[in-house]
């Protein structure tokens, strides 16, 4: 760091002494200074010091000053009492006194706030208030300092005191120091969010704290009594001024931490005021005597440069470590002013105020820096240049070196000729380096630290500016005071100049390469590469190093790491064929795009080692396995060929996209096919065609272009050429492909019957292609049976399908599945299941039904979900044809399958009135639908699974409201309580509230009309009862008509165990058993008829058919005649005291069943006789009520419900079966053929 002083002004003299300067401040814009001198206010220029303004106005001396933030007014105070503002023109605005001497004032930096402090009071004044605020303090005020934002306030006091008040008011907290506190001042820049205050006291001691008083860090010792303290360089270092002993009268800089620096300036007497200049490295000093003077500050760089290794003093206490290769960095906080820094190798050596410390870097595997101290020399030596070897520190003094060791032992002396101007230290042993030093009489020596005496090199005329040895030590390069670079061969007897150029201020060698260096000058950076022309670009700063492919500059203090381009030397090189110096260059450090030009080059002009080693750094793997095939061909090579290099050229030239030139290479070698391959890969056809010599070639050329049209998918010309070259099979498989259909016909016209491969294979693509007709004429060619029931299947032509099924039957298969699918969309699913089974798939018959059963929930057809349900039932029975006798547990599970198919298909088919009642409003039959909700909500008791899709809430409100209107009153009201446990929407609820209030004005009963009675025990069966759809006395279960849902009069019994089903089907309906007789008591139709069941042709099922009307010709009630053994063995069931809760058929054994009639039994054939179910009796017990049982779903039904479906031609409610059914598709479909 340099100081000069730029201009001095001295103070009026009064009776022969000059007026002190207590105070001084700058503007804003920095371009006046205001002092503070005697009993005036003087305004200097801040350039030259030129008096501005001398002006009047107190009374006596003024000890303080102050500008404003925005340099529109600044004040000042004194020992009159009085604070006068001033305009920035000089012109007295306004004055106010206190109470006492002013001793400081202060501006706050943010607003137009005024604080004065004097010895008992302190004061606030702004511009916009009429008068100024003042507030006592403790003890004399000394000095005041604001925050940087303006909102704390700092008074230091003559008790050591600092207040620190909010906002100038309020004190929140104080410092206690021992000592008066004459001077303090805040950091103008926050850190950390951090308001830091240093403090000057009279005991000879810098402090810092917080704005919430708590002190940073610990004191610092100062040589002096501080009497003025502020900050330089936007609070990155502190200026402080004072007196003491004479030796002590100085301004100081120390960093912000209090360090001491350096003397700034040293004056005759006390030191009062300092200030910075703002924005410029300036400073004012005012002191006791009435001297005025204006130093200029500037801070020179220090730092040091080895190779890629750059060290540097930053904050005048930190060394900075700086790789500039890697840009990595590490710092040193030194503690005390750095002077003087060197490196070498692993050595730093740091030069401080008093001593001297030695470092060791490290570098740990992430190559991280890290520092070590490793020796310490506790002297103070001066030196103008400073120098570190593995273990030596050279320093450098006028004309005279200096060598010491570690620990501060002197070695060795050298004494020049003339004043040292460069020093370098260039490498070499360690103990044994050597140095590099330039004199300003132009003499270059070198020496080496072993050595005492020195080696001259070369001798110059003029003064050395800038030198430095290359790699190999064997040539030299100087730059002269008249910027003239020159370089010598040292190993020349001579020191023969091998270059000069004029215009240089600096020179560096590359570390890594020796014949290449690099110079700047006029802004420009010049590289030379041994005797190339230099290659220049545009630069600004010196250069201090060169290493690889970057140029170290230093530009005023920036050290920057430049990457510079080789390619200007490598493609010179590569011109004169001088691959090994490319070589050599391009390892310094060029592009992707450089290497692979050398490679190219070298291979080419068969330097095959170097370009391996160019491929091999960009990583082209193929042009580094085509140089190994070289590499071993050539090695391999015998006979005439052994020497020949034609074809290793024409594989170069060819990898390099010279495809002609490496033809002709081809063909010259005797290697045509290679040619010939070489086009074809590249697809270049024609080119390849002039290469061929012979028909062979010609024809393999043709399956080349072949393969390559079918890798393109070009069908149509790989067609073309197969066909040329005679392979049908290819040619086929192509025309297939493109579609080209027309081509593929002929072809197949064209080839004989025995070929039945090739035209089943244009038969597969005409039915791709949807070419059908073509297909058919194809397969008729052959013969192919199969294929042609499959295209008339694809065309939906059935007939002709079954008609050539009659002479192929073994393909039934084939033709029914896709046939019943074919029903099957078209919504004949009858007739597809029935193809199902023609076609042995029981199971597709199966699923088909299932998935119209779930589909005809999810629609809410629930009468066809019963239909569904049902015919899925029979299907339980049905056996495939071929199918092996199931197991005993199959059959189980069959039979429980059927039993929950009916279940479900009645409850569907009861809930489809339930659902039509609830959801359309149409007119109904009351008690039918009463009767319907009865039966269905008994059945959902019977089983807690209720299938899906039906709402039991639908079916009690159905219930209910039926209820309700049939003045069925209690079985309403228990419905509607249940009802109102039900979370419903809130207007069907309020509808049901309603409901709910009017049945229960109504008396708590039913109608024994509309309530079922058992005709087995006689009792009459409320609506609501458990345990299912049966009597609650007897738990005979209920025979309802399907249609209406009311109680037929039907009571069931089983035949006894010696006797078998047939037996009793012989007995009952062969007409063995008894007739109506004329004496019965018998009403309806007459005896005989239809009413009498017979055995047809010994046909058991068509009279169980026959069974469909009865209901003529029986006792008048069930108990009337006590001489049937029927209804003696019925009385002593039901007798009194039997036992509860178990049902008890009545058994008929053979005396019994020879005295029944055929016209009073109903025989139920559950399973429809595909399962092994015992069948079901029952007897009718009321005479004059017609009754039928469906042959289809044997369900009973009322003889008129039953004929009135028939009338409407739907057959069956529930199963839809009809007497007179039609042949199905199939049926006809086969009957036609």
């Amino acid at each position: 760091m340099r100081t000069q002083v730029r201009w001095t002004e001295k103070t009026l003299e009064t009776e022969g002494v000059r007026a002190p300067v207590y105070d001084l401040c700058y503007s804003p814009s920095g371009d006046q200074v205001v002092v503070a001198c005697g009993t005036r206010v003087a305004v200097y220029s801040a350039a030259n010091g030129t008096v501005i303004h001398s002006l009047k106005g107190h009374k006596d001396t003024v000890y303080c000053v102050s500008y404003s933030a925005d340099g529109k007014r600044f004040a000042s105070g004194g020992a009159d009492k009085t604070v006068i503002i001033w305009t920035q023109k000089g012109e007295g605005i306004l004055k106010y006194a206190h109470n006492d001497s002013i001793q400081a004032i202060q501006y706050n930096p943010v607003t137009a706030q005024l604080a004065s402090v004097t010895q008992s009071d302190y004061g606030l004044w702004s511009p916009d208030q009429k008068s100024v605020a003042k507030h006592k303090i403790p003890s004399k005020g000394l000095c005041c300092s604001w925050t940087s934002d303006g909102q704390v306030l700092a008074i230091g006091m003559l008790n050591g005191h600092v207040s620190l008040r909010y906002k100038g008011m309020e004190e929140k907290f104080v410092i206690k120091r021992t000592a008066p506190v004459w001077t303090l001042a805040f950091n103008p820049v926050r850190e950390d969010g951090i308001d830091v205050l240093a403090v000057g006291s009279w005991d000879q001691r810098l402090s810092f704290y917080s704005a919430q008083g708590k002190q940073i860090g610990k004191d610092k010792e100062l040589t002096c009594d501080p009497c003025c303290i502020s900050y330089f360089s936007s609070g990155d270092y502190l200026l402080v001024a004072g007196g003491g002993p004479p030796s002590d009268h100085q301004a100081a800089l120390h960093n912000k931490e209090g360090t001491f620096l350096v003397k700034v300036a040293e004056c005759l007497d006390w030191v009062w005021a300092v200030r910075q200049r703002p924005k410029q490295f300036n400073i004012t000093v005012g002191t006791n005597d009435g001297l005025i003077q204006g130093v200029e500050v500037s801070v020179t760089t220090v730092h040091s440069i080895y190779q890629d290794q750059y060290v540097y003093r930053d904050n005048m206490t930190e060394v900075v470590i700086q790789h500039l290769s890697t840009d990595k960095k590490s710092r040193v906080n030194c503690k005390d002013y750095v002077k003087k820094v060197a490196i070498y190798k692993d050595r730093l050596a740091v030069q401080l105020s008093d001593r001297i410390i030695i470092y060791e870097l490290l570098a740990d595997d992430q190559h991280e820096l890290k520092v070590k101290e490793k020796e310490r020399i506790r002297k103070k030596l001066e030196c103008s240049l400073l120098c570190v070897t593995a273990s030596n520190l050279i320093l450098c003094q006028d004309r005279r070196l200096t060598s010491y060791d570690f620990t501060g032992n002197k070695r060795r002396e050298w004494s020049m000729e003339s004043v040292i101007r460069y020093i370098k230290v260039v490498g070499g042993l360690a103990d044994r380096e050597a140095l590099l030093v330039g004199l300003k009489n132009g003499q270059i020596v070198k020496i080496f630290v072993d050595n005492s005496f020195p080696t001259q090199l070369v001798k110059l005329n003029v003064p050395v500016r800038c030198l430095d040895l290359s790699a190999s030590r064997n040539k030299l390069a100087v730059v002269d005071e008249n910027n003239l670079l020159q370089v010598y061969n040292l190993n020349s007897p001579n020191k023969e100049l091998l270059f000069q150029e004029n215009n240089a201020t600096a020179v560096s060698w590359n570390s890594d390469y020796e014949d290449m260096l690099c110079f700047t000058g006029n802004n420009t950076l010049s590289i030379k590469t041994g005797n190339l022309p230099a290659f220049q670009q545009k630069l600004q700063g010196l250069v201090v190093g060169f290493k690889a492919n970057k140029v170290f500059t230093l530009h005023f203090s920036t050290m920057s790491a430049i990457d510079v381009p080789h390619s200007h030397a490598l493609y010179r090189y590569v011109e004169r064929r001088d691959f090994e110096a490319a070589y050599r260059v391009a390892c310094l450090g060029v592009t992707d795009g450089d290497w692979k030009m050398l490679g190219t080059h070298a291979m080419t002009h068969l330097q095959l080692e170097i370009a391996r080693k160019a491929f091999i750094r960009i990583r082209e793997v193929k042009f580094v396995e085509l140089l190994n095939r070289i590499e071993l061909e050539r090695r391999q090579a015998r006979g005439p060929s052994a020497g020949d290099d034609s074809l290793l050229l024409g594989d170069i030239l060819a990898f390099q996209g010279k495809y002609h030139e490496a033809a002709k290479h081809f063909v010259k070698s005797g290697q045509e096919p290679k040619a010939i391959e070489m086009f074809c890969d590249m697809k270049m056809w024609l080119e390849a065609k002039q290469v061929c010599s012979n028909e062979e070639h010609i024809k393999e050329l043709i399956r080349r272009q072949a393969r390559w049209a079918e890798e393109s998918q070009d069908y149509s010309e790989a067609a073309q050429f197969y066909l040329a070259a005679g392979d049908f099979a290819r040619a086929i498989r192509m025309m297939g492909e493109a579609g080209a259909i027309d081509k593929l016909v002929d072809v197949c016209r064209t080839l004989p019957k025995s070929d039945t491969a090739l035209i089943a294979e244009c038969g597969t693509y005409f039915r791709k292609h949807n070419a059908l007709q073509y297909a058919l004429e194809a397969y008729e060619k052959i013969g192919d049976a199969r294929a042609l029931l499959q295209i008339h299947v694809e065309m939906n032509m059935w007939k002709e399908a079954f008609r050539l099924l009659d002479r192929f039957p073994m393909f039934a298969a084939e033709v029914y599945v896709p046939w019943a699918g074919w029903l099957a969309q078209n919504d004949r699913f009858e007739e597809a299941q029935e193809a199902f089974k023609i076609a042995k798939r029981p199971r597709e018959a199966r699923h088909m039904m299932e998935m119209l059963a779930a589909n005809s929930v999810v629609c809410r057809k629930f009468n066809d979900a019963a239909f569904y349900f049902y015919k899925l039932a029979l299907e339980c029975g049905q056996m495939a044809e071929g199918e092996a006798a199931p197991s005993q547990e199959e059959i189980g599970r069959r039979i429980k399958r059927h039993r929950e198919y009916v279940r479900r298909a009645i409850m569907y088919y009861a809930y489809h009135t339930v659902y039509k009642y609830v959801s359309q409003p149409c007119p109904f039959e009351p008690v039918s639908v009463f009767n319907t909700a009865k039966c269905l909500l008994a059945l959902t008791q019977d089983s807690e699974d209720i299938p899906l899709g039906i709402a039991k809430v639908d079916v009690l409100f159905t219930l209910a409201r039926l209820s309700s209107a049939l003045d069925m009153n209690r079985t309403a009201r228990t419905i509607y309580e249940k009802l109102q446990q039900v979370v419903l929407p809130v207007p069907i609820m309020e509808q049901l509230d309603v409901e709910t209030l009017v049945c229960r004005g109504r008396p708590f009963q039913d109608k024994d009309e509309l309530l079922d009675m058992c005709y087995r025990c006689g009792q009459t069966v409320p609506v609501l009862t458990t345990g299912g759809d049966r009597c609650p006395s007897c738990n005979h279960p209920f025979m309802r008509s399907m249609r209406s849902f009311d109680s037929l009069p039907l009571v069931e019994f089983v035949i006894a165990n010696d006797l078998s089903d047939e037996t009793a089907e012989n007995l009952l309906l062969h007409g063995i058993g008894k007739k109506a007789g004329p004496n019965d008591n018998l009403s309806g139709k007459k005896a005989g008829g239809a009413d009498v069941m017979t055995l047809e042709n010994g046909h058991l099922d068509a009279i169980v058919e026959a069974q469909m009307v009865i209901g003529d010709d029986l006792p008048q009630s069930a108990g009337g005649n006590s001489r049937d053994p029927f209804y003696a063995q019925l009385s002593n069931i039901m007798r009194p005291g039997r036992p509860k809760g178990e049902y008890l058929p009545f058994m008929a054994n053979l005396d019994i069943l020879r005295q029944f009639r055929s016209d009073e039994v109903f025989i139920v054939k559950q399973g429809n006789g595909n399962l092994p179910i015992q069948n079901k009796y029952y007897r009718v017990m009321v005479a004059g009520v017609g009754i039928t049982l469906c042959p289809g779903c044997q369900l009973f039904f009322h003889d008129e419900e039953y004929e009135l479906e028939y009338m409407k031609g739907n057959g069956c409610a529930v199963c839809r079966y009809k007497k007179e059914a039609k042949l199905t598709a199939t049926e006809e479909m086969m009957l036609g053929n």
